[in-house]
């Protein structure tokens, strides 16, 4: 175990005294013991520990996922975080600093010690890859590139093999006998125009460039793709003396991404395919929603649909982060909770009765550890009665649902309950309402209320339930499309930072 050196960071005394008192019985060295983010980054800059236990919840204007942030770019020191209950938007934000690990309050001193041991072998093992990885950059750098030396008009000084091999020049050609300008026949690698090399910047400006998307036209004609790095050369003086230009053939690279980019596309193609049809109607509820995935793929999804004759299902979740790694996590999560053919009423997979919104969220919550795999996601699952109104609902660590009367009065449903892979047991919590004709349920992500305009103003909840009032009076399919509008236009770019997630349920008025 040797001499490890932590620092607590924890503004409860008592706890932060007997975590000491049970670290310094088994041998670790406890630095200081502080109460505050700011004392928190003092204290890491100082004592260098090796591993930091960080309150997630700490008061003052630094917080412990903040603390943490400072420290891990700036020291490059291991955190754990210690936590209780946390809303999803907090555990979102601490996931988002890389954290060595979670420990649940109240601590249990075996994983506490795991905690710690795992910290500090994964920091060993970051360091060793680190430095291994920049060794490997440097060479990778210089393999296989060309490279030429110009002086300060262009004239080539300098070919050497690899730069000629790229330019199809046989030995010896180019020297003293060619500029960069006619040598490098440059096009934009998507419109096609011409490309000029940015001499001047290099060379009297002073500045380190790179073109990428590039194609170069070689001596025979064939066109190849390539990536291009300029640096000016100056004398002791500081004058200008030339211009280092290295490039490299990524055609190969380039067709791979083009193919990785299509993959990922089909990808978040299924996803999009897996989603309920917008209008989807179960007896008297009509379901309409929308899904804007932040990249390829969304750590967002819902769905809704019948699992026996009078009953109906849905659900969002919102799994932490957003890309692929997210998306698959949805995507698996949404099997899970995919209702078994022969009898729709049985989640056979997790063995979960689809009507049981507690016992959905229970089974779960036994699959998935954030202390494990670093996985967790909020939920809202439910179930509507057709023919009472009758709502179940457990809501686990999501943004609260929000109920609209026939004459347009809002209302959060804020049944409580932790994200799914959070605690053990999830503890989770029902709530019990009914949704009388013509009421709307709205079900929605985090992203769609933090998203922001080009002055880095959040959308808000208030401006997301003023749309709902606003829309009251049209037909739901109109009133989301409203919504979705709304939102994009505040947004005012075609790309969003995390994914943005509506679902809406109407239940219209029963037929005679």
């Amino acid at each position: 175990m040797g001499k490890t050196r932590v620092l607590i960071v924890e503004d409860e005394a008592l706890s932060a005294l007997a975590i000491k008192a049970y670290l310094e019985d088994t041998g670790y060295t406890v630095g200081e013991v502080v109460s505050s983010g700011e004392e928190a980054v003092a204290a890491a800059a100082e004592t260098e520990p090796d591993v930091v236990l960080m309150d997630i919840k700490l008061d003052g204007p630094v917080d412990g996922v903040e603390a943490a942030e400072r420290i891990t770019k700036s020291f490059r020191i291991p955190v754990i975080f210690l936590t209780a209950y946390s809303d999803s938007a907090t555990l979102k934000r601490a996931s988002l600093t890389e954290p060595f690990g979670f420990v649940i309050k109240p601590i249990d001193e075996r994983a506490l010690t795991a905690a710690i041991e795992t910290a500090v072998y994964k920091a060993g093992m970051d360091r060793e890859l680190r430095v291994a990885k920049e060794k490997q950059e440097t060479i990778l750098r210089c393999v296989g590139d060309g490279i030429v030396v110009a002086d300060v008009h262009g004239v080539i000084d300098y070919l050497n093999p690899a730069a000629r091999r790229l330019l199809g020049l046989s030995d010896g050609a180019g020297a003293g006998e060619a500029s960069l300008l006619r040598l490098f026949t440059l096009f934009d690698g998507k419109t096609g125009e011409s490309v000029f090399l940015p001499l001047q910047r290099v060379v009297i400006d002073g500045q380190t460039l790179g073109l990428s998307d590039t194609t170069l036209s070689t001596a025979d004609g064939t066109r190849i793709a390539v990536d291009i790095d300029l640096a000016p050369l100056r004398d002791d003086k500081g004058s200008p003396h030339g211009v280092v230009l290295a490039f490299r053939d990524v055609t190969e690279r380039r067709k791979m991404q083009e193919m990785i980019s299509k993959e990922l596309l089909e990808a978040t193609d299924l996803q999009m395919r897996l989603l309920p049809e917008s209008g989807t109607v179960i007896g008297n509820l009509e379901m309409r929603g929308f899904l804007r995935p932040a990249t390829f793929g969304a750590g967002d999804i819902y769905d809704f649909y019948r699992i026996d004759e009078r009953t109906a299902a849905f659900y969002i979740l919102d799994v932490v982060g957003h890309g692929i790694s997210a998306a698959g996590i949805s995507i698996l999560i949404h099997r899970l909770l995919a209702p078994d053919p022969v009898l729709p009423r049985t989640l056979s997979i997790i063995d979960a009765d689809a009507g049981d919104p507690r016992q959905v969220v229970d089974r779960l919550n036994d699959l998935f550890d954030v202390q494990k795999d670093q996985t967790f996601f909020s939920l809202c699952y439910g179930t509507i009665d057709l023919e009472s109104g009758a709502v179940r609902l457990v809501r686990a660590g999501h943004l609260p649902p929000v109920l609209q009367s026939s004459g347009g009065e809002l209302r959060e449903l804020r049944v409580g309950g932790a994200a799914v892979g959070v605690m053990k047991p999830s503890a989770a919590v029902e709530m019990d309402f009914v949704m009388g004709e013509n009421e709307r349920l709205f079900l929605y992500s985090d992203g769609l209320i933090e998203c922001s305009d080009s002055q880095s103003e959040r959308f808000s909840k208030d401006r997301l339930l003023g749309l709902f009032e606003s829309s009251r009076p049209k037909k739901l399919a109109d009133a989301v499309s409203r919504i979705e509008t709304g939102v994009s236009q505040w947004r005012g770019r075609t790309w969003f930072d995390d994914d943005l997630a509506l679902m809406a349920i109407e239940r219209r008025p029963a037929r005679d």
